[in-house]
C-alpha cells in the first residue's frame, strides 16, 4: 500500500538533502507514471541543486513541464533553467508557455530561456519553421528574450517577415530590431512591414530601421511616402540614418502644404527629429506658426525646440506665438534657442511674474538657458518655494534641480523647503540641494544626519545653513 501525497511528497523533500546520492531515487519518482503529478513536480524542484549534473533528468521533467500545462509549471522551469545549455531542446517548449501571458507574468520563464544560452537560438530557429500552435510566434518571441548573440537566426527571422501570420511578422520584426548588429540585407523586409495595417507591425519595423542607422538608407523614399500617407513616428528613422536624409528635407517642407493635418504634423516632427540639419526649412516652419490648426503650431514649435541655436532667427515669431496664447512649449523652445533668444528675456520676466502657475516655472528655466548668470529667475523660483500650492513648491525646487550649480542662490530657501511639510517637496528640495554639488553637500549631510536622528524642523536647518561654505 502506498503512502499518502503528503507523506510521499515529505520523502522527496528528505531526499533533496541527501545531496548526489538521492538522484537515482528522485529520476525514479519522475518515472514513475502512477506518482501524482504534485509529486513529481516536487521532485523536478528537488533536482535544481544537482544543477548539470542531473541532465539525464531532461526528458522527464521536459515530458512533466507538458503535462503541467499553463498551470504549477514553476518546478519544471526551474529544474530546465539548473539544467542550462543541456535543456535548451526545451526551448520551444518554454516558449509556447508565454501565450496569453502578460510579460510580468514571464520571469520564470525568461530565466529558463536565458540559462540555455546561445545553445537556444539554432532549436529556436528550427521552432520559427513550425507553424502548429502558433509555435513559430513565440520562438521569434523567445529569441527576443534570449539576450544572447541571436544573429545567427536573422536569416529565418527575415524569412518569418514574408509570413501570411500578421502575429509572426511582427514579433519577427520586434526580435529583429533587438539584434545588434543587423545587416542591411533587412532593409527591404522592414519596409514592406511599413506598409502592413497593423499599426504594432509598422512600429516594429520602424525600430528596426532606426536601430540599422546609415545602413537604412535606402529606406528614406519609403519613409517619405509613409509621411504622406500620414505615419507617425517615421521622423525619428530619418533623424538616425544621419547625413543622408538632409536631402529630403524640400520633400518634407512639401508636405508642409498638405489639407491634411496629420501629414503636416508628421513632417514637422520629421523636420524636429533632423534637427540642425533641417535648418533650410526654418522659413516653413515660421509660417506653421501663424496656422489656424493648434497641432500644426504646436509641432512647429517643437521643432523649432529640437533645433536649438540653428533656430535663432524663429525668435521674434516665437514671441509673437507667445504674447497670443500660453505656450509652454514655445517657451522651452526659446530656452533650447539659448543665448541668441536674448531678445525674449524682457518678456519671459513679465511671465515669469505673472500668477499663472505653470507658465512662470519654464520662463525661470528659459531664462537661465538665454543667461547662465542671470540672478532674477533663481530669486523668483526662490520665492515660489514658499507658495501656499504645494504642487508648485514641488515644481520650482524640480526646476532648480535641473538648472544644477548655476542656481546656487537658491540654497537658503532649498533649506528651508527640506522642511516642507509635504514629504514631496522635501524630497524635491534634497535632490535640488544635491545637484549643486559641493555647493551644497555639507548642508545635504546635515539634514540627512538631522533626519536619521529624528532632529526635524527646528534646528536641523539652521545646522545646515551653517554647514554651507563661507559661513
Amino acid at each position: 500500500m502506498r503512502a499518502s501525497v503528503g507523506v510521499r511528497d515529505r520523502a522527496v523533500a528528505a531526499l533533496a538533502t541527501l545531496g548526489p546520492v538521492a538522484l537515482p531515487g528522485l529520476l525514479g519518482v519522475l518515472r514513475d507514471p502512477a506518482e501524482k503529478l504534485r509529486t513529481r513536480t516536487a521532485a523536478a524542484r528537488a533536482l535544481v541543486p544537482f544543477g548539470p549534473a542531473a541532465r539525464e533528468a531532461f526528458p522527464l521533467v521536459r515530458a512533466l513541464l507538458k503535462e503541467c500545462g499553463r498551470y504549477d509549471t514553476s518546478a519544471p522551469l526551474l529544474a530546465l533553467a539548473a539544467l542550462g545549455p543541456a535543456a535548451a531542446e526545451a526551448a520551444p517548449d518554454v516558449a509556447r508557455l508565454l501565450r496569453g501571458r502578460e510579460p510580468w507574468d514571464w520571469s520564470e520563464e525568461v530565466r529558463a530561456l536565458r540559462a540555455f544560452g546561445p545553445a537556444a537560438v539554432p532549436v529556436l530557429v528550427r521552432a520559427l519553421s513550425v507553424q502548429e500552435n502558433d509555435t513559430a510566434v513565440f520562438a521569434a518571441r523567445a529569441l527576443r528574450l534570449l539576450e544572447t548573440d541571436a544573429r545567427a537566426a536573422v536569416p529565418a527571422l527575415v524569412e518569418s517577415l514574408n509570413s501570411d501570420d500578421e502575429a509572426l511578422r511582427q514579433e519577427a520584426a520586434l526580435t529583429l530590431s533587438s539584434i545588434d548588429p543587423l545587416r542591411a540585407e533587412v532593409v527591404p523586409a522592414m519596409m514592406a512591414l511599413l506598409r502592413s495595417d497593423d499599426w504594432d507591425t509598422r512600429e516594429a519595423a520602424v525600430k528596426s530601421l532606426k536601430q540599422l542607422g546609415p545602413k537604412a538608407a535606402a529606406a528614406i523614399p519609403a519613409l517619405v511616402r509613409g509621411i504622406r500617407a500620414g505615419e507617425e513616428h517615421l521622423g525619428g528613422v530619418l533623424a538616425a540614418i544621419g547625413p543622408a536624409s538632409r536631402a529630403v528635407v524640400p520633400d518634407l517642407v512639401d508636405c508642409l502644404k498638405s489639407d491634411n493635418s496629420t501629414t503636416r504634423k508628421n513632417a514637422l516632427e520629421a523636420l524636429g527629429a533632423l534637427g540642425p540639419a533641417a535648418q533650410c526649412a526654418l522659413p516653413a516652419l515660421v509660417e506653421c506658426l501663424r496656422s489656424q490648426d493648434w497641432t500644426t503650431r504646436r509641432s512647429a514649435v517643437a521643432a523649432l525646440g529640437r533645433m536649438g541655436t540653428a533656430a535663432a532667427s524663429a525668435v521674434p515669431a516665437l514671441l509673437d506665438l507667445l504674447r497670443r496664447e500660453s505656450d509652454t512649449e514655445a517657451i522651452g523652445a526659446l530656452g533650447s534657442i539659448g543665448p541668441a533668444a536674448r531678445g525674449a528675456a524682457p518678456l519671459l520676466l513679465v511671465l515669469l511674474k505673472e500668477r499663472t502657475r505653470w507658465p512662470r516655472l519654464f520662463c525661470a528655466q528659459a531664462l537661465l538657458e538665454i543667461d547662465p548668470f542671470d540672478d532674477e529667475p533663481v530669486r523668483v523660483l526662490s520665492q515660489y518655494l514658499a507658495d501656499p500650492c504645494a504642487d508648485t513648491r514641488r515644481r520650482a525646487a524640480w526646476t532648480l534641480q535641473e538648472i544644477g550649480p548655476p542656481a546656487r542662490g537658491a540654497i537658503p530657501a532649498l533649506l528651508v523647503a527640506a522642511k516642507d511639510p509635504d514629504p514631496w517637496v522635501r524630497g524635491a528640495a534634497l535632490d535640488a540641494l544635491r545637484s549643486f554639488g559641493p555647493a551644497a553637500q555639507e548642508a545635504v549631510l546635515a539634514l540627512e544626519r538631522a533626519a536619521a536622528a529624528g532632529l526635524a524642523a527646528p534646528g536641523a536647518g539652521a545646522r545646515a545653513e551653517a554647514s554651507l561654505p563661507g559661513r
